[in-house]
């Protein structure tokens, strides 16, 4: 018999005291992402259908696939026609649309207006996943701070943004998804776990994401910097690493050339595009006119914050700007503050960090830097109408998420618990709130 504690209870082995941090924590993972798949079925109806960013585009694209096994007509006109569809989408690697398409034709009973409900859910599921190797990758960088793991899965999943883009019919959670595979397999190579094996997966899950979307080429110096990096004096040596990454770098360059040899054959270029109309027709014309460079620069960085945050297109006219933007830049600025000073705690020896999460971090800044700068210059070089970039910056937020909550834990100090808990609130509420915006503004209710 077990013994008893002083009030006739039952006493914790040492197995129960041990597990019961990791039943609440799957409890507690359960309840956030029960909640996103919720808010996300409500953002779903909040936003009319076909409402969403370019979602008429994304369903003539799947249409064409799933009904007629073509792809649609590169153009405007965003429609599908038996045999002769148009979508500007057709701009996009082909992955989430074939997958979709097979969702399409599953549910071809249905009438219309719930074949898209189907896609939206789908869209929703792959949301889902996309926060399970968010929670995967927060475990390798907190270990068994378990506050920081659910306020990073947290942050994402009441992300207004989030919810929104998983809500309707486009391809930005399957890259979301399989960028988030993708530094879960690679940190998992930089912990020790290198078996030939992984390498090929990394390879594999890259060049998927960058058949999903090109914002996914942002991969591949970040996989060079991060499997390059030293790993100590027990990790494997260079030559070996060198040939790993080798081995990743072929399927990663193999899968998305496919597309780009299409491309090529039908246009003359590797990547197409619908809409072009830059304000520089190169670069040397750009660096030829300075000031304006600048100009655009500056409108682009204001607009992309204000839509990084939420979908500040649907909210708008409901929302005020002023109390939007000093919220977003609040949290901003705490996090960036908190992170600043953990790096230099880090660097002095005040705070030292473990190797794999101190170089993890530092890959997931260079991450959100290169997709940053590829969506500036896509603005600069190809559409100028793209200055709202904060929503094409959302494969970057599972690890703004991890880099923010960082922040503000290492501010928070032995409070951490208390104060991410309460920023999980204030997201959850803003959340609602933005969900509250988009319906009034779709005259969902």
């Amino acid at each position: 018999m077990k013994p008893t504690n002083a009030t006739g209870g039952m006493r914790p082995s040492p197995r129960s005291k041990a597990g019961a941090p990791a039943r609440l924590s799957t409890r507690a993972l359960v309840v956030i992402l029960v909640g996103y798949l919720v808010l996300a079925a409500v953002y779903s109806f909040a936003t009319r259908l076909r409402w969403g960013p370019d979602e008429p585009g994304h369903i003539a694209y799947i249409e064409s696939l799933a009904l007629d096994a073509r792809f649609p007509t590169l153009g405007e006109a965003d429609v599908y026609r038996p045999g002769a569809a148009v979508s500007h989408q057709v701009q996009h690697p082909p992955l989430y649309y074939l997958v979709a398409a097979g969702v399409y034709r599953a549910v071809l009973f249905l009438p219309e207006d719930a074949r898209i409900r189907a896609l939206r859910l789908f869209s929703a599921v792959l949301g889902l996943a996309a926060l399970w190797f968010l929670w995967s990758l927060a475990s390798l960088m907190f270990r068994e701070d378990n506050s920081s793991r659910l306020a990073a899965v947290a942050a994402l999943a009441f992300l207004p943004l989030f919810g929104y883009m998983t809500a309707v019919v486009n391809n930005d959670a399957l890259v979301v998804l399989l960028v988030s595979a993708v530094f879960h397999t690679m940190v998992t190579i930089m912990a020790g776990n290198d078996a030939p094996r992984r390498w090929v997966l990394l390879g594999v899950l890259t060049g998927l994401a960058i058949l999903s979307k090109e914002v996914a080429l942002a991969l591949l110096p970040v996989l060079v910097i991060g499997m390059l990096l030293p790993r100590g004096a027990e990790g494997p040596r260079l030559r070996r690493r060198l040939t790993g990454l080798g081995v990743a770098m072929v399927p990663a360059l193999l899968i998305p050339s496919t597309w780009w040899i299409r491309n090529f054959v039908l246009f003359g270029q590797p990547m197409v595009y619908a809409y072009v109309k830059p304000p520089f027709e190169n670069t040397a014309e750009m660096l030829a006119n300075p000031y304006l460079a600048l100009s655009v620069a500056s409108i682009w960085a204001k607009l992309s914050f204000l839509t990084l945050w939420a979908p500040y297109w649907a909210i708008r006219e409901v929302i005020p700007r002023s109390p939007y933007l000093a919220l977003t830049g609040v949290v901003c600025a705490v996090a960036l503050i908190g992170l600043i000073l953990l790096v230099t705690d880090h660097l002095r020896g005040a705070a030292r960090l473990d190797r794999v999460p101190a170089q993890a971090m530092g890959l997931m800044m260079a991450f959100a830097v290169l997709v940053a700068a590829g969506v500036l210059r896509y603005t600069l070089l190809v559409d100028y109408r793209t200055v709202e970039g904060g929503r094409y910056m959302l494969v970057t937020w599972p690890y703004l998420a991890i880099l923010g909550i960082a922040g503000w834990a290492h501010l928070a100090g032995r409070s951490r618990r208390a104060v991410l808990l309460g920023l999980a609130a204030v997201w959850l509420v803003a959340d609602l709130i933005v969900l509250l915006a988009v319906g009034r503004t779709y005259a969902a209710w």
